[in-house]
């Protein structure tokens, strides 16, 4: 069975539920829902989580949020949380869940390439490869260092920034510059500086490492959600600077397309007092 198939019959059940006038797994604002279309359901899908078990199937564990807007009408009076009643009971009324049965995989027959495999080698990525060889690579400009991101395990991505355990211990939004790039800047190791790209810049503590080669600095991404906005009060705490400030929408990888977000050309200096 496939995922698709556990959420088709999840929203099958809960959009059944008697008196609800429209249901989507597309959520829209409350404002965009019309009174006559409420009271409206909407289901989002957020994750999916497998749990090993010693000689038994995977246990897995599908995550998802309901919202149900309710519009009270012209009667004064109307208690719009009563609809919520029939969605209580019908889910007091399985509490276990249901059953569906195991997973089956869908790879294969979901597949739409002519030969029904995974193109993993395209004929026009492996010529763009062979010309992108035979290609000089780009010099960087005098004081011009190129930018590359890093991943840690405990901040992988921003979500895991909202998780209280994974953002205990020491800080790890550190900019690393090898130690000959910040003694020919005059900077020191710890000292805060900017990052400029020809987009914007950012702020962070620099860290000097000689795990990245001179002409090359390191900033991890993930970080940035003090922003207005957000909406993530503990990760809003978590000081760092977003990557996605220095990244430039006109550095794209040539073949592909895709935004170029590493080895992108900016500048590091002292933030001036």
């Amino acid at each position: 069975m496939s995922r698709e198939t556990i959420y088709a019959a999840l929203f099958a059940l809960v959009s059944g539920l008697p008196g609800v006038a429209f249901a989507s797994r597309r959520l829209k604002h409350w404002s965009d829902v019309a009174p006559a279309l409420q009271p409206a359901l909407f289901m989002v899908q957020k994750r999916e989580q497998p749990r090993e078990q010693r000689g038994l199937p995977t246990h897995w564990t599908f995550t998802l949020d309901l919202y149900l807007y309710a519009h009270s009408g012209a009667d004064p009076n109307a208690i719009p949380a009563q609809a919520l009643n029939g969605l209580i009971d019908a889910l007091e009324a399985a509490p276990h869940g249901l059953d569906l049965g195991p997973l089956e995989p869908s790879l294969l027959r979901r597949l739409q390439t002519d030969d029904g495999r995974i193109a993993c080698a395209p004929g026009f990525l492996v010529e763009a490869l062979a010309s992108a060889r035979e290609s000089a690579p780009r010099t960087p400009e005098v004081g011009e260092l190129l930018l590359i991101g890093r991943r840690h395990v405990r901040s992988n991505n921003s979500w895991m920034h909202n998780a209280p355990r994974l953002v205990k211990g020491k800080p790890r939004h550190h900019l690393e510059m090898h130690p000959d790039d910040l003694a020919s800047r005059g900077l020191s190791d710890g000292e805060r500086v900017r990052i400029r790209s020809r987009v914007g810049q950012v702020d962070v503590e620099v860290r000097a490492s000689d795990a990245v080669r001179v002409g090359v600095i390191c900033l991890p991404h993930g970080f940035g959600h003090g922003r207005p906005g957000t909406r993530q009060a503990r990760a809003s705490k978590v000081e760092g600077p977003s990557y996605n400030g220095l990244t430039d929408p006109e550095f794209l990888d040539g073949v592909s397309g895709n935004a170029a977000v590493n080895g992108l050309p900016v500048s590091v200096s002292r933030i001036a007092g």
